[in-house]
């Protein structure tokens, strides 16, 4: 006994077709104009990650960051003794301990996009900013000598042409890092 192929097409008029397959494409935009994505967040304790909204850059000598869970609660400050980490706009946060005058203050630094295996480009924002070299000897500010800190940190010859040209601003760095 032979058997023939049920035509599925045949049983279901085209407009159907045209119907669920329109309705299947604009789900997915449906379900994210409902739902918008949190992107900030804090990490408070090492270990526990709060989404919410962060309001703006650390204050407070880069000391103090202010989060809210919603827009209708109020904005609690969080100091870095609390919190390790943050996430605001696309831009990441950690606290770190760097070098002042002979001792070590916590602070928040911005960890810059790119890094390199063997070193870390981190931003103290102020003004002017200050930024700092993370490496495994330690974390240290790009001073004025810092183009040959640079290049003995990344090790690589060929980028010499490239740090002579290399100012210590953001944009620059994360060139550079590149």
């Amino acid at each position: 006994m032979k058997t023939q192929p049920v035509d599925c097409k045949r049983d279901i008029p085209a407009w159907i077709w045209l119907l669920l397959i329109v309705v299947w494409l604009s789900f997915p935009q449906i379900a994210k104009a409902q739902r918008p994505e949190k992107k900030d967040y804090i990490v408070v304790a090492d270990t526990a990650l709060s989404q919410g909204k962060v309001l703006g850059i650390p204050s407070e000598d880069n000391t103090v960051v202010y989060f809210s869970r919603s827009r209708r609660n109020a904005a609690k400050a969080y100091t870095v003794a609390e919190v390790t980490e943050f996430r605001v706009s696309e831009r990441l946060f950690f606290a770190k301990k760097i070098p002042v005058g002979g001792s070590s203050v916590t602070v928040f630094l911005e960890k810059l996009t790119q890094e390199v295996p063997q070193a870390k480009l981190w931003k103290l924002n102020g003004k002017p900013s200050v930024f700092y070299l993370e490496t495994a000897d330690g974390i240290e500010a790009l001073g004025e000598d810092y183009q040959q800190v640079l290049a003995k940190a990344l090790g690589n010859e060929d980028l010499l042409p490239l740090l002579a040209i290399t100012d210590r601003s953001e944009l620059s760095l994360n060139y550079l890092s590149k």
